[in-house]
């Protein structure tokens, strides 16, 4: 994997800051801004994919639909055990299908989404069985499925912690401080995966290439 490919990602990264800085300093939600962001990395991520786009968006609605047909349950009846199973399945229906129907195969960036992505909405269903959601707004719920860091890297953020950070709006010298310390995380993660990542690739993939010679050599000799 060579250095380059990783440039239009830090890039991107870098230049959607830019806009987040300013409406934080005018102390402004950046919850919507952020989405778009997530929308965007998607396309970069799989523009040149469309099927693998059109795949993960479409089970990001059906996130979207059972998380709210399970608060419409919960308003009207018990969600019982049973109840709960019947919403449980459908979420792991898009994963198991991309794995074995439509998208076989080993793409590691869909894999990653797919499997996150079902990971949070039944994270969002075993907490709505539990009575600890009553109300999901759609922009909030997108905001936190569509997430690209954890999306694509992890951890599995909690959707309760989401919630406190989508409604907090940080004062001007809070938001200097959080600002500082993304930016040093942000360096450190560029530099770790443009350099460090890179020349460990770069070492790994010598020495498979002097593994394999070696293997054919000794099935030469034999």
């Amino acid at each position: 994997m060579y250095l380059i490919q990783y440039l239009p990602y830090a890039i991107t990264l870098l230049f959607l800051l830019l806009p987040a800085v300013l409406l934080g300093f005018q102390q402004r939600s950046l919850n919507f801004y952020g989405l778009s962001g997530s929308f965007l990395i998607l396309l970069i991520v799989f523009g040149s994919r469309p099927r693998q786009l059109f795949y993960l968006l479409g089970s990001f609605l059906l996130s979207m639909l059972l998380i709210k047909a399970a608060l419409l349950w919960r308003k009207r009846q018990a969600f019982r055990i049973w109840s709960f199973l019947l919403f449980l399945l459908p979420a792991l229906f898009p994963m198991i299908l991309k794995n074995f129907v439509l998208i076989p195969g080993q793409q590691l960036p869909l894999y990653a989404a797919e499997v996150c992505l079902s990971l949070k909405t039944i994270q969002i269903l075993v907490y709505i069985y539990r009575d600890r959601i009553r109300e999901y707004p759609a922009g909030e719920c997108a905001g936190f499925l569509l997430f690209f860091p954890s999306l694509f890297l992890g951890p599995l953020d909690n959707s309760l912690e989401f919630h406190r950070s989508w409604t907090y709006v940080p004062s001007v010298k809070e938001y200097r401080r959080l600002l500082g310390k993304g930016l040093k995380e942000l360096l450190w993660g560029i530099f770790y995966l443009l350099f460090i990542a890179h020349i460990l690739s770069i070492f790994l993939q010598e020495l498979f290439l002097e593994k394999d010679d070696l293997i054919q050599q000794m099935r030469c000799f034999i």
